[in-house]
């Protein structure tokens, strides 16, 4: 008898390992918002709040649960995972704290500070309304990155002096630290440090996004297993345990003058997790190579955070962390997010007993991962991406975090921010000038038949000069007209940025994007060096150093670009017509020019031979037919060498004059050249003169294209 999975065709094996996959990722995932979950609750609910942690708890499950529900449902990518996020955490359990001190009764303090969390989370959800409503999706690009840097970086102090609250049980602020001179302070931070340093190393040296996931596991089943050995005493949480059904507070407890009071803190944090929604969502799409429409990204994170603030959860969207462990392991469906969803519901159930066993340096461990990494993160390993002086900045915002809390770095961050804003933007237009290469040919010389393709096929290339300094304001205009070529379908780009004297690492970065995105969509893309420090800015950014291919000038980009357009467009030989400049000198007289080539002596050469040397009389011109020539001008050092193609007449000005060829002419590839003596020319002066009349006609048409060549050489030198 068949079994059920040979009868039905539809259960075939692949397909039943796939989705045993989708489950085991979606339950990894939801432990990882379990665990970060609990370091939420701790960190927000500690101090005078410590009695709600369990309630924090549960509200962070739930809105984490809701999160990743609606994005990971409605979002482009199908394996987003969402959760309340870590960014503006420390900064409102600072406010949290501030804010309930002065209230006596417990349940006024829960109550309140519910009432700040979902006021902050609401916010959240109008900003990220108003910015989608706008299609303003690019505006994190105006905030300096030193600025935010440093308030992540500071949110990283905070976190870490939370972590030492947790264990040592003090307030989450100086006296943490200061409560390190008791002589047992280390012992009891001890266990604590050795859990978020091996969650931390594990992180940065193992390519595996589950490693970390693994230290903290480890950690619990050896406190589990020294627990029920009795070699160590149940630990009491950071907080006792309360009842664990789930209830939002009476809003007749809400201290609501105490939330009056928080809203500037309240509007900061909304301004920083809007900030950290935009990174996120502008990673994920580079991360995982997909056109994210942000705008409608920012509206579905908005419809979660309204979600998000009806159970009293902290802001939310999505986590790069967490939706880029699915995408490692190539399981992209949406069941994740419903599987994942399942597991932080399940713990919601029993966030009470959870926080009762979960031994306090467990919790402090986990807070301490988060504030160290984003000490690392933002604090030490930007010096690596960013000027000194940037980074001085971002050093100050950390030091006023740590002094003087968060809203005076806020305020420290957003006089800097609009400090810098004002010298950016006195600055001017960053584009110099945005022409297609048809209206800006290079002073190659180039027959008939090459300028008329180049003509019309140029109009596919784009040249794009900035100038100036590129900071987060100025560069803005620069980095949206690079996208509408990219959108526009343009084959190739040439981006002159040396004229850039300074380049700040944010637009530097969406330049490294920029330069990924052209090359995954084919766009032919050059770009002329700038000065020294332009270009280890770039490489600082992760711009390769050979993509896109550099060019030393304007005029060598051109040369390449043109060459590009016209390899591309079609085959050289059976494009280009040579006569195209005789047949325009006759004036469609098929019978004379049928008679003036009569008299013209076919030359085959051989690569590398010479045509003719300097010195040599001029006593006949050439129409080059086949293959590639050039004029080798020993006096012009420094100077490129000046190929021609098929097409091109070649030693006219010489012989009008009467002098010595001035340079060598050489064949660069096997090459077939038309010549006519000046003895020819002279008998059809007196016998032939409409045959004469063509000639002359000829070579007053090629030194036109000379005096233009020539002119646009000297309109590329002045620009």
């Amino acid at each position: 008898m068949k079994s059920e999975l040979q009868r039905d065709p539809r259960l075939r094996p692949d397909m039943v390992s796939g989705l045993l996959a989708v489950v085991a990722v979606g339950v990894v995932i939801g432990a990882q918002i379990v665990m970060l979950s609990l370091a939420t609750g701790a960190v927000l609910f500690a101090g005078p709040l410590s009695e709600g942690a369990a309630l924090g708890t549960a509200a962070t499950l739930a809105g984490g649960m809701i999160a990743t529900l609606v994005i990971g449902l409605m979002g482009a990518v199908p394996s987003a995972v969402a959760e309340v996020q870590e960014h503006g955490l420390a900064a409102l359990a600072t406010t949290l704290a501030a804010a309930v001190a002065p209230l006596a009764l417990i349940d006024a303090r829960i109550s309140t500070a519910f009432a700040i969390i979902a006021a902050t989370t609401l916010l959240t959800a109008a900003l990220l309304f108003a910015i989608e409503r706008l299609r303003l999706g690019a505006i994190v690009r105006y905030f300096p990155y030193p600025v935010l840097a440093g308030f992540l970086a500071g949110s990283g102090w905070l976190l870490t002096t939370a972590a030492l609250g947790t264990v040592l049980g003090t307030s989450s602020d100086l006296s943490a630290w200061r409560a390190l001179a008791d002589p047992g302070a280390l012992a009891r931070i001890a266990p604590m440090l050795a859990l978020a340093l091996g969650m931390l190393i594990a992180a940065r040296l193992s390519t595996q996004p589950l490693v970390p996931l693994g230290v903290l596991v480890a950690a619990l089943l050896a406190y589990a297993g020294a627990r029920s050995a009795g070699i160590v005493e149940a630990t009491a949480a950071a907080a006792p345990a309360q009842a664990a059904t789930f209830a939002l507070p009476v809003p007749g407890t809400v201290a609501w003058d105490r939330v009056l009071a928080a809203l500037p803190s309240i509007a900061a944090v909304a301004a920083l997790s809007v900030a950290g929604a935009l990174l996120n969502i502008g990673a994920l799409a580079t991360a995982v190579r997909a056109r994210i429409d942000t705008n409608r990204e920012l509206r579905i994170t908005g419809l979660a955070n309204v979600g998000m603030a009806t159970v009293g959860a902290g802001p939310g969207f999505v986590s790069l962390g967490l939706t880029l462990t699915a995408h490692g392991l190539r399981v992209r469906s949406r069941l994740v997010c419903l599987v994942a969803a399942a597991v932080t519901g399940a713990a919601l159930l029993l966030a009470g007993p959870i926080v009762a066993w979960v031994p306090p340096f467990v919790t402090g461990g986990l807070i301490a991962f988060l504030g160290l990494g984003f000490l690392l993160d933002w604090g030490w390993a930007t010096r690596r991406q960013m000027p000194l002086g940037d980074w001085a900045i971002v050093l100050a915002v950390l030091a006023v975090t740590a002094v003087a809390g968060f809203l005076p770095a806020i305020g420290l961050g957003l006089g800097l921010a609009v400090a810098l804003f004002v010298v950016d933007t006195m600055r001017g237009s960053v584009i110099r000038f945005d022409h297609p290469l048809s209206e800006m040919p290079s002073p190659r010389e180039r027959g008939v038949a090459e300028r008329t393709l180049l003509d019309v096929e140029g109009r596919g290339t784009q040249i794009l000069a900035l100038e100036g300094n590129l900071f987060f304001a100025t560069g803005e205009a620069a980095l949206r007209r690079l996208h509408e070529i990219l959108r526009g379908g343009a084959r190739g780009l040439v981006l002159d940025l040396s004229r850039v004297h300074l380049i700040d690492v944010t637009v530097a970065t969406s330049l490294a994007e920029f330069a990924a995105a052209a090359r995954d969509a084919g766009l032919d893309l050059s770009l002329v060096a700038g000065p020294e420090n332009v270009e280890r800015a770039l490489e600082r950014s992760g711009l390769p150093v050979d993509w896109p291919v550099r060019m030393p000038n304007l005029d060598r980009a051109l040369e390449a670009a043109e060459e590009s357009v016209l390899r591309g467009v079609v085959d050289e030989k059976a494009s280009i017509d040579p006569y195209a400049i005789l047949r325009k000198a006759v004036r469609g007289d098929d019978a004379l020019m049928a008679a003036v080539l009569s008299e013209f002596t076919r030359i085959e050469l051989a690569e590398g031979a010479l045509v003719y040397a300097a010195g040599d009389p001029s006593d006949c011109i050439f129409l080059l037919v086949d293959g590639r020539v050039w004029i080798d001008d020993p006096t012009r050092v420094g100077f490129p060498l000046r190929p021609m193609r098929a097409g091109t007449v070649v030693g006219d000005v010489a012989l009008l004059l009467g002098e010595p060829r001035a340079a060598d002419l050489r064949a660069l590839t096997p090459t077939t050249l038309l010549r006519l003596d000046a003895e020819v020319l002279a008998r059809w002066e007196r016998d032939a003169p409409d045959h004469a009349l063509a000639v002359h006609r000829l070579i007053e048409l090629t030194l036109i294209e000379k005096l233009l060549a020539t002119n646009r050489a000297v309109a590329l030198a002045r620009r």
